[in-house]
């Protein structure tokens, strides 16, 4: 059985793993749904969870009873990963397939955050994850919502990245003049349109930090 210092070393593919702290916290602020893997039993159980990030301490939330943080910190110990998806290879083979990625992992002890200055620290963290200035721009958690809630922290103490960014497909030179289309198809992430709820005044205009949101993406 592999030791917490050992999880985290890469056997395949270490030509593309980092240990750059920089490159780690890059990938994770530009995510926000993180996949947290759980004991039930004799069965691991892998769920996605928002998350935010303050240094090296990740915050997630739920209900006070939630199956997947409870057990995490049960165990005192939990590991989480997150990946974006940055375009797919397309080779004229189809052993040669792949994407463009930027997958991390960390690993660290796990508190239940009881303190409720932390708890409203954490999040914050996770709100501004999903949408910078979102939380300065809602009503706050009132005192039976903070007890309804359960923060979980992972404090991080190991942690690593994977990177795959190739240029090329990479066939092989028995299959170059094939007819077949080759290339890489770039991905990124986009907003839609925003759609008022119903009850929400038409007199209320849209924030224009949500504005910018999408001027940014447009330009």
């Amino acid at each position: 059985m592999e030791s917490k210092e050992q999880a985290h070393i890469v056997k395949r593919g270490k030509h593309k793993s980092t240990h750059d702290w920089n490159e780690i916290s890059k990938i994770l602020d530009d995510n926000f749904i993180g996949h947290f893997v759980s004991m039930r039993g004799d069965i691991p159980v892998v769920l996605p969870r928002a998350y935010g990030r303050i240094g090296k301490t990740i915050y997630t939330h739920g209900a006070q009873k939630n199956g997947l943080m409870n057990a995490n910190i049960k165990d005192n110990y939990a590991s989480m990963t997150v990946t974006s998806l940055d375009g797919l290879i397309l080779s004229k083979s189809a052993y040669h397939h792949s994407i463009n990625y930027r997958s991390a992992v960390i690993f660290g002890s796990t508190r239940d955050v009881e303190n409720d200055d932390e708890k409203i620290q954490g999040l914050k963290a996770i709100s501004d994850h999903m949408l910078k200035q979102r939380w300065e721009d809602s009503r706050f958690p009132n005192e039976n919502e903070l007890k309804a809630t359960k923060v979980m922290a992972i404090d991080i103490e190991y942690f690593v990245a994977k990177i795959n960014d190739k240029t090329d497909p990479g066939d092989n030179k028995e299959d170059l003049d094939l007819a077949i289309w080759a290339g890489i198809i770039p991905t990124s992430t986009h907003y839609g349109n925003p759609q008022r709820a119903e009850y929400c005044s038409p007199e209320i205009n849209l924030p224009e930090y949500m504005s910018e949101l999408f001027e940014m993406q447009n330009t």
